[in-house]
């Protein structure tokens, strides 16, 4: 009995081990560190790919605000640009057009046919009667970014209105004899400021046929003229 006893008292090696604690917490304390090992340079990974992604995050917000102030100031330059060169963009669009509007140049040339009649002065009988304009359909220049239309003049003038309309015509300026002219009340100012405002097309004078008109008294020097005149355009 008392040896059954003592050897029920007795624990083998195994239950020994299984019930120190020491064991336990240095299989722990090694279980702790072989995963530390492991997971330790991944979380590091982690943290600086972490970082560099705040870092990126961070400059594309800056960038975005910057993006945001360069549109704003290239929309300020837009609108001041456009302020500072409508005049010339809007004079460009008339002295080279798309397209020829053929009923403005019409009455452009009217317009400024009857206001040259109205230049008399006291030495000067101002004379100037158009008769006849027409146009050719417009034809693509081959080989070139542009287009002409032939318009086609028939009229009578004397030889001052003649040298002034071909000048009208090559540079698509009024003169100073025009604006003395508005100044003095002989031309419209609604005349005026129309031819002022709306511009001939680009112009190349092709021919001019002038003989002497004998129709109006005594004075040879009246003209009978007829002219052919090229306009360009884009189309």
């Amino acid at each position: 009995m008392a040896n059954e006893l003592k050897t029920k008292g007795k624990l083998s090696r195994q239950e020994k081990i299984k019930r120190n604690p020491v064991i336990w917490i240095l299989l722990l304390v090694i279980t702790l560190v072989f995963l530390g090992l492991l997971v330790f340079p991944e979380f590091m990974d982690w943290r600086e790919k972490r970082s560099s992604i705040n870092i990126l995050e961070s400059k594309i917000r800056s960038f975005e605000k910057e993006n945001i102030l360069l549109k704003q100031e290239a929309e300020k330059k837009e609108i001041e640009f456009n302020l500072a060169a409508s005049p010339y963009l809007t004079r460009e669009k008339q002295i080279f057009p798309e397209t020829v509007d053929i009923v403005k140049v019409a009455k452009i040339l009217e317009i400024y046919a009857l206001q040259l009649e109205n230049l008399d002065s006291k030495l000067h009988d101002s004379y100037f009667e158009l008769s006849k304009i027409s146009f050719s359909k417009s034809k693509r220049v081959k080989g070139k970014n542009y287009a002409t239309t032939t318009i086609s003049l028939v009229f009578s003038t004397d030889r001052q209105n003649l040298e002034s309309f071909v000048r009208f015509l090559q540079t698509g300026k009024l003169s100073a004899r025009f604006k003395k002219g508005k100044d003095n009340g002989q031309i419209q100012l609604v005349d005026y400021k129309f031819l002022e405002d709306n511009l001939i097309p680009l112009a190349q004078i092709d021919s001019i046929k002038a003989v002497p008109e004998k129709s109006r008294g005594d004075n040879d020097s009246n003209l009978s003229v007829k002219m052919s005149v090229s306009i360009f355009s884009q189309n």
